[in-house]
């Protein structure tokens, strides 16, 4: 990314508060396992605040970009930040859901009773060594962040060791007390073992942490060293370059001045508990150079040049509580390639019109057949694999050939319920074209008993007429001849594990029903009638649970899934063992019962793509 925007108003690094001892380097003794100790140290460092922090300045937060922003490099490729105090409204919307919880329905004492809760954390973690409200809390300004760097194609015979002494990580955090920062992340790396010397840059004290040696797993890597440093009220922790990357933005010309991240950045928008943004096509660019060179295979390196034109420049997200509820939105430009669906096509909601009122687990997506035509266009144009798709065109030929296959496939869903206390599932489509999906059907029924005959593989079809429809049940009988077949054409052998993981007795049943709304193939019969019976019935779409989230969320023209999380809930601990029942009431139960249901929505907002999660708390 280079559109850097013009500069801010410089801003000095304030006086920076080295940490001790300034001279020289300290060494501290190392017992058995030592060597690795000082590797997690800097992670621990994290680790830690992420636990503690949360109950931080929560009568002081305000709303704004986090103070840790200004110090990460313009040349990151990822960014991910949690504002654990609690900006803006978040004051008072995450006291509101937690109160859901045990422990958290007093308001008032939130703060209280969230540092106490931290500190059973750490001290839990680290055998009660360390805790919050003494050792962190004092110092701790309640942001977090973490940043990754430029992403360099591993050169040809590179070790393990150069990977890693090239990896670019950067982790900050905001601090109110940077002498007492530094004091507390000395003394956790001397605990470590690590050894420590200082230098100044551009003005900057910064304390190297070297590295003591090598670490022994599969193969010896050997590990570099890293280094911090408290930049105003910053501290930034990680390898050098970083470390020096964040020195040199001077708090003014970091990754938050770029016309590209402010624009993904407002494109989220509002106050928030945590927010993430990738540079999407700097991530992809060099995974895909290492595979293409590494696999020298023409087809495979078309396919992912194809992966990488089709990302998206950006993507970012936010996590917010809500009235109660955690939302989480993301967005991310529409890339230049990708696939448009028709302007007529209707809105996914449409499908839990045609699913029934218990159902467990919608996934419903827009339109799969027009984006299956519209990848065949794409696929079609490359010279590399033109090829492949003449080779899928003539054998679907026996059919009508793609158009025929997926043509007629609008609106699809996944479903899953519950009905009658047994979990059911199978495909829900909307027809784009009725006549089209049923004519497919009624060929591939054909051939199948045409072609089963052949290999002792004849399926029966099981008509019976069900109000307005037919409700087909189809059963495939010695369904483990298909394993082999396959096994043939392929050249593929597997012996005594394919036939016990598919005897040759096996028979597979399922279901069917063609209408002109909805063609739904399902595990059974009683799924299919169910979502017959939905139409213009009892649906998932009149379940005030469902229509509250669903209006919440928004627009789900790309889109849709529900999960009846109470429900699944409810199914798991029914079949918990009798004698871990009591444990998972009293330990597991009063955690969980408080998360009711998750929708999420999906659509094109002109040039973005957006989407929206909300998990829905009750009391």
């Amino acid at each position: 990314m280079t559109d850097v925007a013009e500069p801010l108003e410089p801003v000095g690094v304030a006086a920076v508060v080295p940490t001790a001892p300034l001279g020289g380097s300290v060494r501290a003794p190392r017992g058995p396992g030592g060597r690795v100790r000082w590797l997690i140290a800097l992670a621990v460092t994290v680790a830690v605040l992420g636990l503690a922090g949360g109950a931080t300045l929560l009568l002081t937060a305000a709303a704004g970009d986090a103070a840790v922003l200004a110090w990460v490099p313009a040349d990151s490729t990822t960014y991910a930040e949690l504002r654990l105090d609690l900006p803006g409204s978040q004051r008072t919307e995450v006291p509101k859901l937690l109160a859901a919880f045990p422990g958290f329905a007093d308001q008032a004492a939130f703060p209280a009773k969230l540092g106490e809760a931290f500190d059973r954390l750490i001290k839990s973690a680290s055998n009660s060594k360390h805790n919050y409200q003494t050792e962190i809390a004092p110092w701790f300004g309640g942001e977090l962040a973490v940043a990754s760097g430029p992403v360099d194609v591993p050169a040809a015979g590179a070790t393990p060791s150069d990977i890693a002494a090239s990896a670019r990580v950067l982790m900050l955090a905001s601090v109110t007390d940077s002498a007492k920062a530094t004091a507390w992340l000395s003394a956790l790396l001397i605990e470590a073992g690590a050894t420590t010397s200082t230098e100044s840059y551009s003005g900057v004290t910064i304390t190297i942490v070297h590295a003591p040696g090598t670490v022994k797993r599969q193969s010896t890597i050997t590990m570099p060293g890293g280094a911090y440093a408290v930049l105003g009220s910053v501290l930034v922790a990680g390898d050098e370059a970083s470390v020096r990357a964040a020195v040199d933005t001077r708090g003014s010309r970091g990754l938050g001045t770029l016309a590209s991240f402010r624009a993904a950045e407002a494109a989220v928008g509002g106050d928030r508990v945590a927010f993430a943004w990738a540079d999407s096509k700097a991530l992809l660019a060099p995974a895909v150079a290492a595979a293409s060179g590494a696999v020298k295979d023409t087809m495979l390196t078309a396919l992912l040049g194809i992966v990488r034109d089709d990302a998206p420049a950006w993507a970012a997200g936010a996590i917010r509580a809500v009235d109660g509820n955690l939302v989480i939105d993301t967005v991310e430009p529409k890339p230049a390639t990708s696939a448009q669906q028709p302007a007529t096509a209707a809105d996914t909601a449409q499908l839990a019109k045609l699913v029934p009122a218990d159902t467990l687990v919608l996934l419903g997506a827009q339109s799969p057949g027009a984006a299956l035509a519209q990848l065949r266009t794409r696929l079609v144009a490359d010279p590399a694999l033109a090829p492949v798709v003449t080779q899928v065109d003539q054998a679907l030929g026996v059919i009508g050939g793609l158009d025929a296959a997926t043509g007629w496939i609008g609106n699809t869903g996944i479903a899953i319920t519950n009905t009658d206390g047994k979990p059911a599932g199978g495909l829900v489509i909307v027809p784009s074209d009725a006549t089209g999906g049923k004519r497919l059907i009624t060929q591939v029924r054909s051939i199948a008993q045409i072609a089963g005959a052949a290999a002792n593989i004849i399926p029966s079809f099981d008509d019976a007429a069900y109000g307005d429809a037919t409700v087909t049940v189809v059963s495939i009988p010695n369904a483990g001849n298909l394993l082999r077949l396959l096994q043939g054409a392929t050249g593929n052998t597997c012996g005594v594990t394919c036939r016990v993981a598919a005897p040759q007795d096996l028979t597979i049943t399922f279901a069917y029903a063609v209408t002109p709304e909805v063609i739904v193939i399902g595990t059974d019969a009683r799924f299919v009638k169910a979502v017959l019976d939905a139409r213009g019935g009892l649906s998932l779409a009149t379940q005030p649970r469902f229509k509250d989230l669903l209006a919440k969320a928004g627009a789900s023209g790309d889109g849709l899934a529900w999960v009846d999380i109470a429900a699944v809930r409810d199914l798991v601990a029914a079949a918990q063992p009798a004698s871990e029942r009591a444990s998972y009431d009293a330990d597991v139960k009063p955690y969980l019962a408080p998360i009711d249901g998750l929708v999420a929505t999906g659509t094109t907002d002109g040039d973005l793509i957006r989407s929206t999660i909300i998990l829905s708390i009750k009391p």
